[in-house]
């Protein structure tokens, strides 16, 4: 596990771009026998803490046909987080200080997509080499700190063994409500050029509506501890807005 952590990290390393698709899975509790919700999502990374994620979600219509209606998008600007919400039209913008943006893409399966490093993760995770064959690696995680407690009690990755990245990240959820997720990644294309406006923030016309986030000294450090929490966790992987600028 040990020689596999730093290797997995030197590959990380080299990326300075990461174009990925994304089908997420949320199976519902019920001993997770309820209904699935699907969706349909990419993903683009930029060195160090720049983040385009968006999600549609898969529904079928009256004629039994599948379409992709737009869900969620996650916009990490390097400063703030622009987080999108199609169904409720909103757009909470999150301002990130120094340790927002190095926490900003520390949720969910984020970190094991994009500036893996290794001593990091021996701190924040216990993790446990399952199998391995001539094409993945399978591996056990335990969550160590709060931020990750929050998002997942725990997770198994599925590595390429050839290209070292994740090809599924399975998270059981911490609690009965929340889902387990499973992310199935495909069309994975490292260092590709990419476009910087996808990580610009756009302000959309009506009935789209702006929540702006701030800090606040004066509200006391409960407040400021809580909000800081907040602008992390909005890059979760989960759900797209309209205006795919990606190319």
């Amino acid at each position: 596990m040990e020689k596999l952590l730093n290797l997995w990290a030197q590959q990380s390393g080299r990326l300075k771009t990461l174009d990925v698709r994304i089908k997420q899975t949320v199976q519902t509790s019920e001993a997770w026998g309820g209904q699935p919700q699907q969706f349909d999502g990419r993903a683009i990374f930029k060195s160090p803490n720049l983040a385009w994620i968006d999600f549609q979600q898969v529904v079928v219509d009256e004629n039994k046909k599948k379409k992709l209606v737009p869900n969620e998008r996650i916009i990490c600007t390097g400063k703030e987080v622009w987080h999108y919400l199609s169904k409720t039209q909103q757009i909470h913008i999150y301002p990130l200080g120094k340790q927002q943006r190095e926490r900003a893409l520390q949720e969910g399966p984020l970190p094991f997509l994009f500036n893996f490093k290794a001593e990091e993760a021996k701190q924040r995770y216990r993790m446990t080499l399952l199998k391995e064959d001539d094409k993945c690696y399978v591996i056990g995680i335990l969550p160590n700190e709060q931020i990750d407690k929050e998002s997942f009690s725990k997770a198994f990755i599925r590595l390429d063994s050839q290209y070292l990245l994740p090809t599924q990240v399975l998270l059981y959820p911490v609690d009965e409500k929340s889902g387990l997720k499973n992310f199935v990644l495909s069309d994975i294309k490292p260092n590709v050029a990419v476009m910087e406006e996808n990580f610009r923030g756009q302000r959309l016309g009506k009935p789209w509506t702006i929540h702006i986030n701030e800090e606040s000294s004066s509200a006391g450090p409960a407040a400021a501890q809580n909000t800081r929490r907040a602008a992390p966790r909005q890059p979760m992987l989960g759900k797209a807005a309209p205006s795919n600028r990606a190319r």
